[in-house]
């Protein structure tokens, strides 16, 4: 699925753009993610659905805590247990979705968000805009790490954390950044967001440069003149067939499998000329 300003794509296996009927998805998408095979999706309207059957069922108890904090950002499951960040708490839940209180919280306010929540290092880390922030356990209490970029995506590569940022890609590690342009000069690129495949190669949407792929220490830079629509990327994600879905604001990218395992790029690239609803 692909995350749009006006609503929400279906693009299964046949590689057909189905666009979702529902009226209640025809809204600004802030949110897609999946928690135990289960698509969540967030509207700009604080509504959260999930997608069963490609049929759209309102999430009513988070629709509740949506309209006291704010709209949802991410969801991660870590250990048995499910962190929800909302824009402006960080609350966990236990498999029944049971509301989990945090240690010297009563009022079950939960913790200040992020963008992202991550599960490293057998801790969790929240992503915001200054950096990383890590959640100590049993205490609760935070540790901040901040970055003097803005910070727009991280993921967990084994034992570190990679950071996107305005000014490129850092390696935090050590309770330390570190700028990860030694390995090319790409990688002081605009970054907007990030993903890892099966292969261990981490896919790097960027604004102004196209898509980066890094893998083994090497960079390999995809733009318009390898097929791509345009070198100013919003989004990317990765699918079970092991496709490359790339967001820009010329329309949706899709690097094909079959092209990135034999080294020659095959890209299908879609548009409101081709079924989507906006090219933004």
């Amino acid at each position: 699925s692909a995350t749009l300003e006006n609503g929400v794509f279906y693009m299964p296996s046949t590689s057909t753009l189905v666009y979702t009927t529902p009226a209640e998805l025809n809204d600004h998408i802030i949110y897609l993610g999946s928690i135990n095979d289960t698509v969540i999706i967030n509207t700009f309207g604080k509504n959260c659905f999930y997608e069963a059957d490609q049929k759209v069922i309102p999430l009513n108890w988070i629709n509740q805590l949506s309209k006291k904090n704010s709209a949802l950002y991410h969801i991660l499951k870590a250990r048995d247990t499910l962190y929800y960040s909302f824009g402006n708490a960080l609350l966990r839940f236990d498999s029944l979705h049971r509301l989990i209180p945090y240690p010297g919280d009563p009022l079950k306010l939960g913790f200040a968000s992020g963008k992202k929540i991550l599960d490293a290092n057998n801790a969790i880390w929240l992503l915001s805009g200054a950096g990383l922030r890590k959640l100590n356990t049993p205490a609760y209490t935070t540790d901040f790490f901040i970055n003097p970029y803005n910070c727009s995506s991280a993921i967990v590569v084994g034992n570190d954390i990679l950071v996107g940022t305005k000014k490129g890609l850092y390696l935090f590690r050590d309770k330390k950044y570190k700028h990860m342009n030694y390995i090319d000069p790409l990688l002081n690129s605009p970054i907007i967001s990030m993903v890892e495949d099966k292969d261990s190669s981490i896919w790097i949407a960027t604004a102004g440069n196209g898509l980066l792929r890094l893998k083994n220490n090497r960079i390999t830079q995809i733009t318009k003149k390898d097929g791509l629509i345009s070198v100013i990327c919003t989004a990317i994600s990765s699918d079970q067939y092991r496709n490359i879905w790339v967001g820009t604001n010329s329309g949706l990218s899709c690097i094909l499998a079959e092209g990135i395992e034999n080294g020659k790029w095959k890209i299908k690239n879609i548009t409101e000329q081709t079924g989507l609803n906006s090219n933004d």
